[in-house]
């Protein structure tokens, strides 16, 4: 390894650069000037490799490029005689730091440097990743469609198998973290279920379905909400009981238990508890799917317009209230003088994050608006219809920034929107006869 001086025109890229962006290379040859030593090259010397008559480059290649365009004839290189072309493409993944490289790029390098026989180990070092022994086997399955894929995304592929597997390769880039997510849901929801069975099996209890158990004569008691939990209620059933498994959309299982009722106003009574509770867990079910779309989303810089803007009034408060952050900020801005446009703006990193689950919890009504709800009942709803009214807002500004609502849930916005008019229509109503 020597250093040499070689003409542009004699230096030729390497094929097995992942790099496809190389940025502004009017900037970067501008930024040669300042080499005090040959002005007009870089600093850092190109590294190649000799192969005959001609050079190729091992890493270097973005300031080959701007040289070439602002006509460099000759420059300084770091030159060897003969370099293996696994070290040469795991040195291209690892240097040229100058524009980092994208993460199509790094993933395209990185499956190059396992093709050509790099130890796993080595590449995991060079993009600071671990599990390059699974990106190389899965990578091999998949085959060219793989180099458009990111390390992560063939990493998510390789958790899984069989069908599972496939839905996720199969995803795109923006899609594959939500299908990853569902996957694991499934998953969890297998082991769950399976967990549930065998607790009931060693009890000797039956374990209804939920479509297949028929609650007439039945009252709603209690729930279980894992298999441990439901093993401590169940040993200790009332005479009559039955047990039912639930089996939500988007959240783990849980079971219900029900008892015989003995009147209709027990079973009345009971019903009322069993919609609160279940419209109360879908509802946290809901947000907490919803915070988590919307947090990737905003900390994986794809930021969610509709859902943040509520967040930042939010965060902000009323104006018009004294006490208000943006009432604080105004007087702030008015004692330096400032006069100028006052927009909420973005709020983005850990501090969106904190304001946007802040938004939401503040967005989640309690038990006793459900209760308002599941008895369609218009009485105390002062309180109730605000907070139902907040949450289906909040709902709306998730799905504008693509949450995909599951069937439970899409059902209770159903109810909530069709109590919410009735409510209004009440109010319309009392406000005529005034």
């Amino acid at each position: 390894m020597q250093l040499k001086r070689v003409k542009t025109e004699d230096v030729y890229p390497s094929e097995g650069n992942p790099r496809r962006d190389f940025g502004d290379l009017d900037a970067l040859a501008a930024s040669f000037a300042l080499n005090p030593a040959h002005p007009g090259e870089p600093m850092t010397p190109p590294l190649l490799v000799q192969d005959g008559g001609v050079y190729r480059i091992v890493d270097g290649e973005r300031r080959w490029r701007a040289m070439r365009k602002a006509g460099t004839a000759e420059f300084d290189a770091v030159v060897c005689e003969d370099w293996g072309d696994a070290d040469a493409a795991l040195a291209m993944l690892a240097t040229d730091d100058k524009k980092p490289l994208d993460d199509a790029e790094r993933s395209r390098g990185a499956q190059r440097c396992l093709l050509l026989g790099v130890e796993p180990e080595k590449v995991e070092r060079a993009v600071r990743k671990k599990g390059m022994a699974r990106v190389r086997r899965v990578a091999s399955e998949i085959g060219a469609e793989a180099e458009t894929m990111s390390l992560d995304h063939l990493l998510a592929v390789a958790e899984f198998t069989g069908q599972r597997a496939v839905r996720v390769a199969n995803a795109s880039e923006r899609d594959w973290v939500r299908v990853a997510n569902e996957c694991r849901r499934e998953i969890e929801s297998e082991r769950t279920v399976a967990a549930f069975d065998e607790a009931a099996e060693r009890l000797g209890i039956e374990l209804h379905g939920q479509k297949s158990f028929d609650t007439a004569g039945y009252a709603y008691d209690c729930r279980a909400d894992n298999p441990k939990a439901f093993e401590a209620k169940a040993a200790d059933d009332p005479e009559g009981a039955a047990w039912v498994l639930v089996l939500p959309t988007t959240a783990v299982p849980y079971a219900y238990r029900y008892v015989p009722a003995d009147t209709e106003e027990k079973a009345a009574a009971s019903k009322l508890k069993e919609d609160t509770d279940r419209m109360e867990t879908t509802c946290r079910e809901a947000v907490g799917s919803m915070f988590a779309h919307l947090a990737e989303r905003l900390l994986g810089g794809d930021y969610p317009e509709h859902a943040m803007a509520k967040a930042a009034s939010a965060f902000l408060g009323d104006p018009a209230n004294e006490w208000s952050a943006y009432t604080e900020a105004s007087e702030a801005l008015d004692a330096a003088g400032y006069d100028g446009t006052r927009p909420d703006g973005r709020i983005t990193g850990m501090c969106g994050a904190y304001a946007l689950h802040d938004w939401l919890n503040d967005a989640t009504p309690g038990g006793g608006a459900w209760m308002c709800v599941a008895g369609g009942q218009p009485g105390g709803t002062v309180q109730a219809d605000v907070a139902v009214a907040a949450w289906l807002e909040a709902v709306a500004a998730a799905v504008e920034d693509g949450w995909r609502m599951g069937a439970g849930q899409m059902q209770l916005v159903a109810e909530a929107k069709a109590w919410l008019e009735a409510v209004r229509e009440n109010e319309n109503e009392n406000e005529e006869e005034k």
